[in-house]
């Protein structure tokens, strides 16, 4: 059964069957705390998410107890726990309704609060931001490589003047840079011409193109879960409906991943194969060679999420895109060069077949024109430097994600946490206790990490964090000893 939009129960209020509301509330019953605790909470988040609206009337007690096989009496202490949040409201013979807002005294949940990721995409006069002295590890913000000012220094007069000269808008990027990000997907193992590729402002803005020139509103797109977070609100944005299949250490379950897509035909397919993001896997050879031959199976697109590939902790050479295996005509590949080199260098791309870039570029133009010129020569360049910037970067990285682990085992030695193959973050186990609470506590106590429910379309993952450790190594020590001084403040209170 599709997943009903938010956007459609707000326009046809009333419609919102039992049924429906059991097949969004998923796995609602892994949430911890009694069964009414577990419902009010998958509700709560089922509205944070945006996937009931508000003024959206919920089934009556007895149809939605008989839906989730559940009692009656459960489904009432739920909804009244709700109430008393200020989350569901009651009007005389019409029974509950999603309340319209904080207005009606709705308070954010510690999930929310912990980390402010909507609000970081919202305007700076709204911005939530952390309170001086808060050590982030909620980001994966990466310190310029010093292969950067290398390059700086090396660029003339000349050089800047072969750009800042350039009379025309240049939507679909910088022809230079265009050539040399497609020699380099050829380099592995991607034939791929200039006119294939569209240089973005970043990786996330990639993937915001994709969904303006692709997606309508109803589309099925397919997620990891986990996810990078920043999807979220892109996918959301486009009034896409989100299918969930998992992802653990070894990667994405292909098995489910084939189910879905055969079954349910959606209209994209969003895959991160190459360290993934938070989970920091590598998909073996035999997943990959699947996806590859699913795109060629079904009408759905396949986009690859490449911007992490080249952060590799363990395997070399790096595999290239799967799109290099076959079925390139039904893939899209978004990567960036911004992970090896800055975070501040915005540079991203996009490898589509060449049908889809025009659709792609007028995206583009309608956002920003076109990306920074004087970056994009930046980046030519930087590109001639590929091996020592990833050779600066992984080295860097493996000695933070060492000291990471370490400090995890000295400090926090019940949490579960694995090495990455590669990626800048590290997905964390809690031996107990609910993720958004904790880092709400955490951050009381100065450190920002990312509660696991934020990766998540279906507000999952209560016992993980996403922990990274990009950042310099005195905060990193700080940030993993006031978690650990964090934990032994919640699991006090707990008790």
């Amino acid at each position: 059964m599709n997943r009903p939009k938010a956007a459609e129960l707000d326009r046809n209020r009333g419609d919102l069957t039992a049924q429906q509301l059991a097949h969004l509330l998923g796995g609602w019953t892994e949430n911890r705390g009694k069964l009414p605790e577990r419902l009010a909470r998958a509700l709560r988040q089922l509205v944070e998410l945006g996937e009931l609206a508000p003024e959206t009337r919920l089934p009556s007690e007895r149809a939605l107890a008989a839906a989730l096989v559940i009692s009656r009496a459960t489904v009432v202490s739920g909804y009244e726990l709700l109430h008393g949040e200020g989350w569901l409201s009651s009007r005389p013979g019409s029974g509950h309704w999603i309340a319209r807002g904080e207005s009606e005294g709705r308070t954010r949940s510690a999930t929310t609060a912990a980390f402010p990721w909507q609000h970081r995409l919202a305007p700076p006069e709204s911005a939530v931001r952390y309170p001086p002295g808060v050590v982030d590890l909620s980001a994966v913000a990466i310190a310029a490589s010093p292969v950067l000012s290398e390059v700086l220094a090396t660029l003339k007069a000349g050089d800047w003047n072969s750009v800042t000269q350039e009379p025309r808008y240049q939507p679909l990027g910088w022809p230079q840079l265009r050539q040399a990000v497609a020699d380099q997907c050829s380099k592995r193992g991607l034939p791929t011409a200039a006119r294939q590729i569209l240089i973005t402002s970043g990786a996330q803005q990639g993937l915001s193109l994709v969904a303006a020139a692709l997606l309508q509103p109803g589309d099925l797109v397919v997620v990891e879960d986990p996810l990078y977070p920043g999807q979220l609100p892109v996918l959301r944005g486009a009034g896409a409906r989100l299918r969930t299949v998992p992802v653990d250490a070894d990667g994405l379950d292909i098995e489910q991943l084939t189910s879905i897509v055969k079954r349910e035909s959606p209209r994209l397919v969003l895959v991160s194969p190459t360290h993934q993001n938070p989970t920091g896997s590598l998909l073996g050879a035999e997943g990959r060679a699947r996806i590859a031959a699913l795109a060629g199976e079904t009408s759905a697109l396949v986009v690859e999420l490449y911007a992490s590939a080249d952060l590799t902790l363990d395997v070399y050479p790096i595999p290239g895109p799967v799109a290099s295996i076959g079925n390139a005509e039904s893939m899209v590949v978004i990567g960036s060069l911004s992970p090896l080199v800055w975070s501040g260098l915005r540079i991203g791309w996009i490898r589509a077949p060449e049908h889809l870039i025009a659709s792609l570029g007028h995206a583009k133009g309608i956002a920003d024109l076109g990306t920074p010129l004087l970056a994009q020569l930046v980046a030519t360049r930087l590109i001639e430097r590929l091996p020592d910037l990833a050779r600066h970067r992984n080295h860097e990285l493996a000695a933070r994600c060492q000291q990471a682990m370490a400090l995890f085992k000295e400090l926090l030695e019940d949490f579960d946490v694995r090495r990455p193959a590669g990626g800048a973050c590290l997905w964390v186990g809690m031996p107990a206790g609910d993720a958004g609470e904790f880092a709400h506590v955490a951050l009381r106590d100065g450190v920002a990490v990312l509660p696991g429910q934020l990766c998540s379309a279906r507000g999952a993952h209560h016992d993980r964090l996403r922990v990274a450790f990009a950042c310099d190594p005195t905060f990193l020590h700080i940030g993993i000893e006031r978690l650990a001084f964090a934990w032994a403040d919640y699991r006090r209170h707990a008790h």
